[in-house]
């Protein structure tokens, strides 16, 4: 049996040491279909929009949660009862330091302590709720969903915004 020299042994552990993803990247994967929301846009993206509801995860790149979350997440952002109302989704990697500034200045009096962490801001952004359900589809979507009617952003709305267009445009067809 030929054994191979130490050199060439560590130069391929070194090797596969350099290739480990960085956990910021890791994060980016799994939910590169959402927005990430970082500390310079969240005040402009989230707490400024009068116009819908936010539902925001506060994950982590070695939470496993946090990445089976992220498969229920896409089933509840394509959800027909979730289209049908004024919700946007994103997200903050909590690994990232400088996001720490948005768990200390938006998040109300929630601490966000573990990962995933989801809090629903509604229409006073600076007091969001903690959704404190179970991580999966149907369980978001509902909880979600009721937030969203409860908070003025649910179908109800949605359809008093068309009666009113629709009366405005009949207004206009009329002059």
């Amino acid at each position: 049996m030929v054994e191979e020299p130490v050199e060439e042994v560590v130069e391929e552990v070194v090797e596969e040491v350099v290739e480990v993803e960085e956990p910021a990247a890791i994060t980016q994967a799994v939910w590169e279909d959402y927005l990430s929301l970082s500390t310079d846009m969240f005040e402009q993206t989230v707490i400024n929009d009068k116009e819908h509801i936010w539902v925001v995860a506060f994950v982590s790149p070695t939470c496993h949660s946090c990445h089976a979350l992220a498969d229920e997440w896409s089933k509840l952002t394509s959800s027909r009862a979730v289209i049908n109302r004024k919700i946007k989704f994103g997200y903050v990697d909590i690994s990232i330091d400088s996001n720490a500034s948005i768990m200390d200045k938006f998040c109300g009096d929630i601490k966000v302590q573990y990962t995933p962490t989801v809090l629903l801001y509604g229409e006073d952004k600076w007091a969001p709720e903690e959704y404190s359900g179970d991580y999966t589809s149907p369980s978001l979507t509902s909880e979600t969903c009721s937030f969203c009617d409860t908070q003025g952003f649910g179908i109800g709305e949605l359809l008093k915004e068309e009666k009113s267009k629709a009366a405005l445009e009949a207004e206009a067809e009329k002059a």
